[in-house]
């Protein structure tokens, strides 16, 4: 039996993390949750799905530079997003427009986790595990934050 590279692997997970995000945020945007249209989901989530890539590949290739883990960072975005129009969770036109802003700050995702990946080796599981729940653990504090401040 044929196992997966590290970099499909971060592929894989990098498209799943954020396709399992976006369906849990719509779902729970009825309970005051979290909302697509947050700081958390528009920032936070690709530099998650751009750290989950970059770390699978650090792991296969220790010398890579901090301009391909830019770069390769960008690729479980595409199909992240692919995915989403395909499924019909996001239009062309939202894709469109969070393209530039989700490729930016996955490739700031991937050269934190090539940093962190070469300071901090024995602890990248942590981090990267952190780096995958902060969305989750800041989205309704955003939410609730901002409908508070509204209220006043």
């Amino acid at each position: 039996m044929r196992t997966l590279s590290p970099k499909y692997i971060g592929i894989i997970l990098g498209v799943l993390y954020g396709i399992s995000i976006r369906v849990f945020l719509e779902f729970s945007d009825a309970f005051n949750f979290g909302s697509l249209v947050t700081i958390s989901f528009m920032f936070l989530v690709p530099i998650a799905i751009g750290y989950i890539r970059i770390y699978f590949e650090c792991k296969l290739n220790k010398s890579m530079s901090y301009k391909h883990m830019a770069v390769k960072a960008w690729q479980p975005i595409f199909v992240f997003l692919l995915v989403s129009i395909v499924t019909l969770l996001e239009g062309s036109i939202c894709v469109a427009m969070a393209l530039p802003a989700f490729m930016l700050f996955a490739s700031i995702g991937g050269v934190l986790a090539g940093f962190v990946h070469r300071k901090l080796e024995k602890e990248s599981k942590k981090v990267v595990m952190s780096v995958a729940l902060i969305p989750l653990i800041l989205s309704p504090l955003e939410v609730n934050f901002f409908k508070a401040i509204a209220n006043i």
